[in-house]
């Protein structure tokens, strides 16, 4: 965790580009595809894959990758905040983006996440899962009250876990925790600007949000060299 890592003004510049990225992403939705997986709604743009909330579908939940969509975002995965440190954590010289999102976590009607790793949805890539890592930042003031992160901690040393028996399409790739301590779940408050480094192998989640604080955050995901980007494929960096 880097704390202050971006001051309330990045944060503020980077909320308005939102705002200016939303206007685009809306005419795409206008024609997207949508459909349902295990009973939640989802749009595919040109560009993106889209979650919808269940309770308000004209609601987002994530949207991956964000960063077509703003140009801040995109000049953003370059921000030697966010890649100087991947080149130590990568053990590499160079690095490029393997993917972006942003989580909504709208006031009163952001959903959970339920416990999951990142890596099992990348294993069929050819990505190079080891040296894959995530940082989020936080674009609002993270709490218990409106669904900040929370983890297993120290779950990232046992590799990719087995994921939970059930007859729905997604069932696989949420961990089953049946054998994880409970004891060690760690809720992440997080400032607006702070930002966290973590791996994908980390069992992670969220709870629903009921307050009237939204929880936003922008997740990228690098990797070591000048690999193409999933899903989209161009090299970034």
């Amino acid at each position: 965790m880097r704390r202050g890592c971006f001051s309330l003004n990045d944060v503020d510049w980077l909320l308005k580009s939102v705002k200016q990225g939303m206007a685009s992403l809306r005419k795409d939705l206008v024609h997207a595809k949508t459909f349902v997986v295990d009973g939640k709604p989802y749009a595919q743009t040109e560009c993106s894959t889209i979650q919808l909330e269940s309770g308000d579908p004209s609601l987002l939940r994530v949207v991956e990758p964000f960063s077509v969509y703003s140009r801040r975002f995109s000049s953003l995965l370059r921000d030697p905040r966010l890649v100087t440190p991947m080149l130590d954590i990568t053990r590499s010289s160079i690095v490029s983006v393997f993917t972006d999102k942003f989580n909504f976590k709208s006031a009163f009607l952001g959903s959970s996440f339920d416990w999951h790793q990142d890596a099992p949805y990348w294993a069929h890539t050819g990505a190079p899962l080891n040296r894959l890592c995530n940082v989020l930042l936080a674009l609002d003031n993270s709490t218990e009250s409106n669904g900040c992160l929370r983890v297993y901690t120290g779950s990232h040393t046992a590799g990719i876990l087995p994921g939970k028996d059930g007859e729905d399409q997604l069932s696989s790739l949420f961990t089953d925790t049946e054998g994880l301590d409970t004891e060690s779940i760690e809720p992440i408050p997080m400032r607006a600007g702070d930002v966290l480094f973590f791996s994908p192998y980390l069992v992670h989640g969220s709870r629903a949000n009921h307050s009237k604080q939204p929880r936003r955050a922008f997740v990228a995901t690098y990797q070591p060299g000048d690999s193409s980007r999933f899903p989209i494929g161009n090299p970034i960096l």
